[in-house]
Order: structure tokens, then C-alpha cells, then sequence
């Protein structure tokens, strides 16, 4: 699997708007009688970053060639650094599943 590097040439995404929201660690099965059962779904979860960019039309332009030629339109998963709770760190990014939209 080739792995996706987003373009250096193109902005970080602007704090305004940046939220990090964790992923569910936890499965809850209801019980037709007595409590529920929890059990761990992951060991790690992984956290979905909600992000903006302002862009002028050049890096747009760039963006748009390179997400539909290089990432495959969010098929592709890629490599970006953002900023996390320590520093800046280089994250994978899958296209959102169906169930998040």
C-alpha cells in the first residue's frame, strides 16, 4: 500500500474551526434482562479531526488536482502533520465511512 504525502507546498489549516473529537472505545449491548454488557472495541482509538483552510485559488487549484489525481478522491489514505495536544504530529487520513456523514 503506497501511502499519500499532502502537498508542502499547500497551508496548515487554520485553528479556527480545528476540533479533535475521540473515536467510541466502548461497545454497549443491551440485555433483555439485567444490565448492559460494555466490552472494549479498541485498545487505541482513533480521534476524527474536523479542519479548515484558507486558501488563495493557486493552492485551491493544487489541492483539487492532488486530492482527485493523488488521493484518489478519499480513497487513499494519506499522510499530514496537524497540530495535536503535544505539538505538531503527522497523522493517516481515511475518507470519512458512511455512518459519520
Amino acid at each position: 500500500m503506497t501511502i499519500v504525502k499532502f502537498p508542502k507546498k499547500l497551508p496548515y489549516p487554520t485553528v479556527e474551526g480545528y476540533t479533535i473529537r475521540p473515536g467510541e472505545a466502548i461497545v454497549r449491548t443491551e440485555m433483555e434482562a439485567g444490565p448492559a454488557r460494555q466490552r472494549r472495541r479498541y485498545t487505541q482509538t482513533p480521534s476524527k479531526i474536523a479542519v479548515k483552510w484558507i486558501m488563495n485559488p493557486e493552492q485551491f487549484c493544487l489541492f483539487e488536482a492532488w486530492y482527485k489525481y493523488q488521493a484518489k478522491e478519499g480513497a487513499e489514505w494519506f499522510i499530514i502533520s496537524l497540530l495535536g495536544g503535544m505539538g505538531l504530529i503527522c497523522l493517516l487520513y481515511t475518507s470519512p465511512s458512511p455512518r459519520d456523514r
